[in-house]
């Protein structure tokens, strides 16, 4: 909440809220995420669930590429969504009829219903303390419900680190452990091509792509 708290206060973010920090990084980095999901297969009828969806960096591009209904947003807050979908085209938004679930345990059931193909979870890793991340694993899991698979980007370092207030690194081990222990196997690999649309460009931006260990 102490995010919300210093958009009320009219701070500008990267990624969050009305006012953003830089609008021409926010929209080249959003396509340049979407373009890699491309190349990871991503088509029109994919079904996609946009786990930490801030105020659409990618999503307002999976929602333009995806058939209707074929998206669903989820976050801690349905504020930064809604802040995102604003600024959409209303016709789009009416056509692709975009949903929203919060980050919460409804909302999971309410993902794994979608059922969908793909989980994308871009910068929310970073924000996550080692002992909040087997509740990230255990909702992937659940939302995946052993198909389907996760793209999700994470900062790289030799041991769980707290580099500032609201970021940490992690090591691929520890993800690695954290992912077995709800049934996902866990592939990493350096994200050379999105150094240059990361707000934190320090060489360390890795993926990790999370499937079914059953699939």
């Amino acid at each position: 909440r102490s995010v919300e708290r210093k958009l009320d206060a009219g701070r500008d973010h990267w990624t969050l809220g009305a006012r953003l920090r830089d609008e021409r990084w926010f929209e080249e980095s959003g396509r340049a995420t979407y373009e890699l999901l491309q190349k990871e297969g991503l088509a029109a009828d994919t079904r996609c669930v946009d786990y930490g969806c801030g105020s659409l960096r990618v999503g307002r591009h999976l929602i333009e590429a995806l058939a209707p209904g074929g998206y669903l947003a989820m976050d801690l807050s349905s504020r930064f969504y809604r802040e995102g979908i604003a600024q959409l085209d209303p016709e789009l938004v009416s056509d692709r009829r975009p949903a929203y679930a919060d980050i919460d345990e409804s909302g999971v059931e309410r993902a794994r219903e979608f059922a969908p193909d793909l989980l994308v979870c871009v910068g929310v890793l970073l924000h996550l303390s080692e002992h909040e991340l087997p509740g990230f694993f255990r909702n992937v899991a659940g939302i995946l419900a052993g198909k389907g698979r996760a793209w999700v980007t994470f900062k790289e370092g030799p041991a769980t680190s707290r580099t500032s207030d609201l970021s940490w690194t992690h090591t691929r081990e520890l993800l690695r452990t954290r992912a077995a222990e709800v049934g996902l196997g866990a592939e990493f690999e350096e994200l050379a091509a999105l150094e240059a649309w990361t707000a934190y460009d320090d060489g360390d931006l890795r993926l990790m792509r999370l499937s079914p260990t059953s699939a």
